[in-house]
């Protein structure tokens, strides 16, 4: 369940793994947050912020799994990732 002063976000991927993530930092105050997306494509996977047109990292599909450690801007309450095959 969502609160205000927790981060939440959703993601959109297709089945081979690319797609978008978006984490909405609320009122937690998080500089970053770890991103786990269970069951993730095999495969290596740059995540771009569009928020801020930095590269984040190239990742595999396990480490997607596992968790990923993803910025958030710290002059914005969102940050929207853009995940592409590497």
């Amino acid at each position: 369940q969502p609160k205000s002063t927790a981060w939440d976000g959703f993601a959109r991927v297709s089945r081979e793994g690319e797609g978008m993530i978006v984490v909405f930092k609320n009122e937690s105050n998080a500089r970053d947050v770890t991103v786990k997306i269970p069951n993730y494509p095999a495969g290596k996977f740059k995540f771009q912020s569009v928020m801020t047109a930095d590269s984040l990292g190239v990742f595999s599909g396990g480490q997607i799994s596992s968790g990923v450690a993803l910025p958030i801007p710290l002059d914005h309450k969102v940050q929207i990732v853009e995940v592409r095959k590497a």
